[in-house]
């Protein structure tokens, strides 16, 4: 069986995310796993940084930067000794660079378990001049990832909805879910959202998922076929209609040109829906 054992929470000291810990917190009490708090301070660009500066101690970017680092380190174990944290294995970690490269290899060195992020969304033109730290890591991590919006502090899932295409490569993300729904004691909603743009008549449908399911071990789970314009507003509302506490998707993580013309669907979920969403790499 698979197993929850290490939960990685960056965080950056914003209120989602503090919810990204309260809620990490209480998957660490179901699971028994330990925490490890990550905070990353970007390096100053070289370009603003003259290699005299640099090698000086004294230099004005310098006493900043150990300014910025103790004050991180401050902040780190007053997070950590927050009520929520008692009694588990949590430790504090500061590092320096790029968010997202550091955050990876953290999580390959660590053997990491689990990313909890906190997300606020986007719309608009903000979605697509800026996104955010949390859609690249959904969209690039091997690891498994959490994102929870500011006001979902709770988190004990009673009904966990897959959305899933039925595909063979798909069924290996079934022992995270088994496991998942073994430590909260979850009913499972498999959900095919079934689209004009990607039909699938009711024979050819059933005779996969008859395939997907086969010596699959599931319990307690149904599945929903669902027909509506889109993937992600079906996904939408049928998490509304079933009043899901978590939604899981498998993401294929198209990089490149692929990504720009096609997007993510789980990006787009990630962003919009104001539920728990945990995405898991096909590609790991």
């Amino acid at each position: 069986m698979t197993k929850i054992q290490k939960i990685v929470v960056p965080t950056d000291f914003s209120e989602s995310a503090h919810t990204a810990l309260i809620v990490a917190a209480q998957i660490a009490s179901s699971t028994g796993a330990s925490i490890d708090l990550l905070h990353i301070v970007p390096s100053i660009s070289p370009t603003v940084l003259s290699l005299e500066d640099k090698n000086n101690p004294n230099s004005v970017e310098n006493q900043y930067m150990e300014y910025v680092r103790q004050s991180s380190e401050e902040a780190l174990k007053k997070l950590s000794k927050e009520p929520v944290c008692a009694n588990l294995d949590i430790q504090t970690h500061l590092a320096e660079g790029d968010v997202f490269k550091t955050l990876s290899s953290f999580v390959t060195d660590n053997q990491s378990d689990l990313i909890v992020m906190g997300t606020r969304g986007a719309s608009g033109l903000d979605e697509w001049l800026v996104g955010s730290n949390t859609e690249k890591v959904v969209r690039l991590s091997a690891v498994p990832v959490l994102a929870v919006r500011e006001d979902q502090r709770e988190f004990k899932p009673q009904h966990i909805v897959f959305a899933t295409t039925f595909k063979d490569n798909q069924r290996k993300v079934l022992p995270y879910l088994q496991a998942l729904q073994g430590y909260f004691k979850a009913h499972l909603h498999l959900l095919f959202v079934n689209t004009p743009s990607n039909f699938l008549d009711a024979a050819t449908l059933q005779k996969r998922q008859e395939a997907f399911l086969s010596g699959a071990g599931l319990d307690n789970y149904t599945v929903h076929n669902y027909n509506y314009v889109t993937e992600e507003l079906g996904i939408t509302r049928f998490s509304e209609e079933v009043d899901a506490d978590l939604v899981v998707m498998a993401t294929n993580q198209r990089r490149g040109l692929a990504h720009y013309f096609l997007g993510s669907l789980a990006e787009d979920v990630v962003n919009h829906l104001k539920r728990p969403v945990l995405t898991l790499s096909l590609r790991s």
